[in-house]
C-alpha cells in the first residue's frame, strides 16, 4: 500500500476500492510501517559517512513557486535527498556532520 500511495501516487480512497482494505485501516498499517522504518533515514546517513566514494549536488527547485534546493547525497548503494529554501552548508552539514 505504502508503494501504491507514496511511488505512483495513488490516492488512499484508490487504494481502498482495489484493496477492499477500510481507509482507516490504510491509516493504520501506514503508522505502523512508518515506526518500523523512523530509524532507516539515520542508518543511511551513518553508511553514507562511512562510505569511501561519496558525491553530493544541489539543483534549484521551485515547489508551489517557491525557490528551493533538492540536495542528493550518494554513495554507489545510497541515495540520500534533502530539499530546503537553503542553499547554506547547514544542509550539508545535515548529512556530513560537523
Amino acid at each position: 500500500m505504502a508503494v501504491q500511495h507514496y511511488i505512483y501516487g495513488n490516492t488512499l480512497g484508490q487504494i481502498e476500492k482495489q484493496t477492499g482494505i477500510g481507509y482507516s485501516s490504510i491509516i493504520d498499517a501506514m503508522h505502523q510501517l512508518s515506526k518500523r522504518l523512523k530509524d532507516v533515514p539515520n542508518a543511511l546517513i551513518e553508511a553514507y559517512r562511512d562510505s569511501l566514494v561519496k558525491h553530493a549536488d544541489e539543483t534549484g527547485w521551485r515547489t508551489d513557486g517557491n525557490n528551493g534546493y533538492a540536495w542528493l547525497f550518494c554513495t554507489p548503494k545510497i541515495s540520500i535527498f534533502r530539499v530546503r529554501k537553503s542553499r547554506s552548508a547547514s544542509v550539508p552539514t545535515e548529512v556530513f556532520g560537523e
